[in-house]
């Protein structure tokens, strides 16, 4: 039976509480609007592109860490204006914004459509989808009126159907369930009304210190993208990541000096047994490291077997971190005025 999950995390008037609690409902609903607007992709493309920016990005930062693990195509995603030389007939190209607005986005699909690269878009509508309509390309429409970043299920599901029904990615009905039930269970633990609620814990300590997530790189780097860009968002401040193994061959030096910055550090470990023994004991080591210095360090782990489930749940305990830490700092989880300012002086420039 489906839970139904209701209330709201600190001061929420456009109540992106509901927005994340709904998630597991967005996973569901995603998976079967692509495959009603199925996309055609070709069987052998040389190498597929997911196109955007922000929150219509990340989504496919998931695609390619699960393509890593579970397909026979490379996935790379492109954040700007301009597309990769190596970009051609032979490749494919997902173009993905909420908006359909998305000034880089748009300027590389104009470049892609002079370069004759097939495609594909996944939009709301905006000047992209009108785009997409006229040059007969085919689309994904999804539901519009939300904040980019609450729609991760809506941007990254019909590239991950369009994928597996070309036999690129191995995914089916199954795990695409079992990660919106897995999604379910870290709402009823990291939610409203969870108690013990070691999300609430970690992120009600947090404020006058840096938040720091340091995970591994396979399979986890969206995820703790994921965390950053959810804590810039949702609750104003800023975020840390690091990826092992290349953390021990760099920053790990960073923490050898006392310093202001290190004492303020909080650390969130993303680990499980998805992650190389190797660098699970990477992680296990720094912690320890961590901890002498006299570092917080609290480690989360996602629900469900699959991968699918996995990294969309742990996904969404950071969309809970974000919103508990918003809370604390009595903030507004849903506008972002630094970046409707910074584009409104672009558009005048």
């Amino acid at each position: 039976m489906r839970e139904t999950m209701t209330g709201r995390i600190g001061k929420d008037p456009s109540d992106m509480t509901a927005r994340v609690l709904a998630f597991p409902e967005q996973i569901r609903g995603a998976w079967r609007l692509a495959a009603s607007q199925p996309l055609d992709v070709p069987a052998s493309p040389s190498r597929v592109y997911v196109v955007g920016m922000g929150g219509s990005a990340i989504g496919g930062d998931f695609v390619r860490s699960y393509a890593e693990q579970h397909g026979r195509v490379a996935v790379e995603v492109i954040r700007g204006y301009q597309l990769p030389q190596v970009v051609d007939s032979d490749s494919f190209a997902f173009f993905v914004s909420y908006s359909g607005n998305t000034e880089e986005t748009l300027a590389a699909w104009e470049e892609a459509g002079r370069r004759g690269v097939p495609r594909a878009v996944v939009t709301s509508g905006g000047a992209l989808g009108a785009s997409a309509a006229e040059q007969g390309v085919p689309r994904v429409e999804i539901p519009g009126g939300s904040p980019p970043r609450a729609a991760l299920g809506w941007t990254s599901l019909p590239v991950f159907h369009a994928l597996a029904r070309a036999g690129l990615v191995a995914l089916t009905d199954a795990d695409v369930e079992e990660a919106a039930t897995a999604c379910e269970a870290v709402a009823r633990r990291s939610g409203p009304d969870a108690s013990p609620n070691a999300v609430r814990e970690w992120a009600e300590a947090l404020p006058g210190r840096l938040p720091v997530v340091y995970t591994a790189d396979v399979p986890y780097r969206p995820v703790a993208v994921r965390w950053m860009g959810q804590i810039n968002e949702n609750a104003k401040t800023l975020c840390h990541v690091s990826l092992f193994p290349e953390h021990n061959h760099n920053e790990i030096v960073g923490w050898e000096a006392d310093s202001a910055v290190r004492d303020r550090i909080d650390l969130a470990l993303l680990d499980d047994d998805a992650v190389h023994p190797r660098n699970r004991r990477r992680l296990a080591l720094f912690e320890s490291e961590a901890r002498r210095l006299g570092r917080r360090v609290t480690r989360f782990t996602p629900e469900g077997r699959g991968l699918l489930a996995r990294l969309y749940s742990f996904a969404l305990l950071g969309d809970f971190a974000s919103l508990w830490l918003a809370a604390r700092l009595e903030v507004d989880p849903t506008p972002v005025a630094s970046i409707d300012r910074f584009k409104g002086e672009l558009e005048r420039s």
